[in-house]
C-alpha cells in the first residue's frame, strides 16, 4: 500500500521538514499505543516499520539521556551563579537567565 502525499511537492525545506516532523510523531504516537495496549507485534506486520520503530526508540532514549544532563548541568549552573554577587557576574560577563 504504497501511500503519496497529495501536497508532496513542497516549497521550501521548512515546508517538508515540518511536515517529516508531524509524521514521525504520529507514527511514534500509533507504535507507542500499539505496544501500550498489547497490539505491538502488528508492528512487524508492517515492512520496515519494526527497524524503524527500534531506532526511533534508541534515539529518544539518548535525547532523553541528553535533556538530563543538560538539566542537571543548567541547575548547577544556576546555583554556581547564586553564589555570585552581582558585582561578580557583571565582571564576569554572565547573568542569571
Amino acid at each position: 500500500m504504497p501511500c503519496t502525499d497529495p501536497g508532496a511537492w513542497r516549497d521550501s525545506y521548512s515546508e517538508v521538514s515540518s511536515l517529516l516532523e508531524g509524521t514521525t510523531q504520529l507514527l511514534c504516537s500509533l507504535c507507542t499505543l500499539l505496544v501500550e495496549n498489547g497490539h505491538g507485534s502488528y508492528i512487524k506486520q508492517v515492512d520496515n516499520l519494526p527497524g524503524w520503530w527500534k531506532q526511533h526508540q534508541e534515539d529518544d532514549r539518548k535525547r532523553v539521556a541528553l535533556e538530563q544532563k543538560q538539566k542537571k548541568q543548567d541547575e548547577k549552573k544556576k546555583r554556581a551563579l547564586a553564589k555570585l554577587s552581582p558585582k561578580e557576574r557583571e565582571l564576569l560577563g554572565v547573568w542569571e537567565d
